[in-house]
């Protein structure tokens, strides 16, 4: 990735609580204004190694991130956590 260009973005979240995909929906355009999203995952057990990104939005609490360094499995990459949980 060239050093002008901004990070490709994938945004995770337990997409079984309303709550997140409510928050997903509310901030995705605001994260769009910034950076490019990619993809949105609101499952943590879809397989994310095809998706070319380098940077993950993390929106939940500490089980969310860490679900989600699981789910990237051997395809680690830069996690943003957005800390909304209780």
């Amino acid at each position: 990735m060239p050093a002008n260009q901004s990070p490709r973005t994938i945004i995770l979240a337990d997409g079984s609580r309303p709550e997140m995909r409510d928050a997903v929906v509310r901030l995705r355009p605001v994260i769009e204004r910034y950076l490019p999203v990619v993809s949105v995952s609101l499952d943590f057990g879809s397989d994310l190694a095809g998706i070319e990104a380098e940077l993950a939005i993390v929106l939940g609490g500490d089980g969310s991130i860490l679900r989600a360094a699981h789910q990237m499995g051997f395809h680690q990459m830069p996690v943003l956590g957005v800390n909304l949980g209780g």
